[in-house]
């Protein structure tokens, strides 16, 4: 922009007088240059310089606070996308303790529904054992058949339970 290459101009137009006044000082107290010259021809010229310095600190002000205003968009839009991005995951966070809670929920209720007719069958499965005191072989067979069935259920059930509590962090 223009305002950018003339702040640019002036910061480099006070360099080179500060430079160049530098260098007068050091001729003029070296001896190169006349007393005489400066009280007469160099008064008007250290007037310009003082415009030039205060051109240069403006120019120099109005160039950094350009960057200063930059940096603070900057973090405005930052802090902002950070919100964004924090709502974000508070959402995706939210949406997961959902779905953990609906998993518990089910994890639960399939554990209970399973456990429950369970008990009811070792229930009745003992009952007919009562009720058979001298099983046939086939009889005893099929009571055996069972017993191993509802035990492997029992056993599945368990490990399912175990495996979720594993994953739930509660063991």
């Amino acid at each position: 922009s223009s305002d950018v290459c003339s702040s640019d101009l002036v910061i480099l137009t006070g360099c080179m007088l500060a430079f160049g006044n530098e260098l007068f000082y050091l001729l003029l107290y070296g001896g190169f240059i006349p007393q005489g010259v400066v009280d007469i021809e160099i008064m008007p010229a250290q007037y310009m310089r003082f415009a030039y310095i205060v051109a240069f600190a403006l120019a120099t002000c109005m160039k950094y606070g350009k960057k200063f205003r930059e940096a603070d968009l900057l973090s405005v839009n930052l802090e902002r996308q950070v919100r964004r991005q924090t709502d974000e995951l508070r959402r995706a966070n939210e949406e997961l303790m959902r779905i953990q809670d609906n998993r518990q929920r089910f994890m639960t209720d399939m554990v209970h529904n399973l456990r429950s007719p369970l008990f009811a069958i070792e229930g009745y499965l003992d009952l007919l054992r009562d009720a058979l005191p001298q099983p046939t072989k086939e009889q005893k067979r099929y009571l055996d058949t069972l017993d191993r069935k509802a035990e492997y259920i029992g056993k599945i059930t368990d490990d399912m339970f175990l495996i979720y509590r594993l994953e739930d962090g509660r063991l």
